[in-house]
């Protein structure tokens, strides 16, 4: 009985050791993703605390980086301020902004708690002509059923006027015109079922990376497959295709996210830690934090058409309690300019 109690008394006040407060510990290093292009309103900065660099989510509303102070300085002492148009995403205030080809660029972020990141130069290289967009309708049966299905895969043509190697990123863009059935039907229906029309935006459709590059092309011309899109509504789908030039560290950053999204959660996978490429360092460790800078020459095509015609066959239509919002992700009832 005496060993028993030596023992309890041991397990109870022998063994505590004082453990630090998460409050103590040093905040989490923000994750950063800047762009600076030659193409009008497509310049930006996110700011998360989780990775949400593109392809890569970590949940579904990572916490975002608010309030900070994010500017870029050109080569040629040009300061550009860039303002948060929502939760950790942050664009140029002057909305006419635009880069210069053979101009290098740095970003400089500080957060709201003093902390200050602060990227490489990047010098923006020529990049690709988005030719054409175009696109196939892949039809499947649903298994067990007689109910077609089937996907959109989206190409894009693209062309380079340079006697040299262009390496450069492909990112795709929609907005759906969908709609759903209001139940119970609103006052001043005057139908037993009516639709509301809204519209969905999917930014980006291509979660996988595209990246491309001109070398050894037939007459410097290069068709590859952007996007793929499951067949989920039978109205009209706008698509826009933008061709973004990399850098040798860009390509180098590219391709390692990519090999992230290829990973299959076996211990050999690597890392996030293992990310290469990273360009952005906190200027108070001199540390790098995951993320990326870069430049890039921009050039971009765009494709509206009806889905229906395309697949040659009509989708059921949802129903919603309130609003077609409810069940379309990403939508709204406000018109797209692209559909007006």
């Amino acid at each position: 009985m005496r060993t028993y109690w030596c023992l309890m008394t041991f397990l109870l006040f022998g063994c505590i050791d004082e453990f630090p407060l998460d409050a103590d510990n040093p905040p989490a290093e923000p994750v950063i993703e800047g762009l600076v292009t030659d193409l009008k309103g497509t310049s930006l900065v996110r700011i998360s605390t989780s990775l949400n660099i593109q392809g890569i989510r970590n949940g579904d509303s990572p916490t975002a980086g608010s309030d900070a102070s994010v500017e870029v300085v050109d080569s040629h002492g040009e300061l550009t301020t860039f303002c948060e148009k929502s939760p950790g995403l942050y664009r140029p205030e002057d909305e006419s902004f635009a880069g210069t080809i053979g101009y290098s660029y740095q970003l400089t972020v500080t957060t709201t708690d003093g902390r200050t990141y602060q990227s490489n130069w990047e010098l923006m290289h020529p990049g690709v002509l988005v030719d054409s967009v175009f696109l196939f309708f892949e039809q499947t049966l649903i298994p067990g059923t007689q109910q077609l299905t089937g996907n959109h895969d989206f190409f894009a043509t693209v062309s380079n006027k340079l006697e040299q190697n262009v390496n450069f990123r492909i990112e795709s863009n929609g907005i759906a015109q969908v709609a759903a059935y209001l139940d119970p039907p609103p006052p001043g229906c005057g139908a037993p079922r009516c639709a509301e029309v809204c519209y969905s935006f999917r930014s980006p459709i291509n979660r996988q990376i595209v990246l491309g590059s001109t070398k050894a092309t037939l007459e410097n011309k290069l068709t590859l497959q952007v996007a793929e899109e499951p067949y989920d509504f039978h109205s009209r789908y706008f698509i826009k295709v933008t061709a973004f030039s990399l850098s040798p560290e860009g390509v180098k950053f590219w391709n390692s996210i990519l090999t992230q999204q290829q990973i299959e959660g076996s211990i050999f996978d690597p890392q996030l830690n293992e990310i290469e490429g990273t360009n952005i360092i906190n200027t108070a460790s001199n540390q790098s934090i995951i993320g990326y800078f870069g430049a890039s020459a921009a050039s971009a095509d765009s494709l509206i058409f009806n889905r229906s015609e395309t697949a040659g066959f009509p989708t059921p239509i949802p129903t919603a309690t309130n609003s077609c919002t409810e069940v379309w992700e990403g939508a709204t009832l406000q018109v797209p300019v692209q559909f007006r």
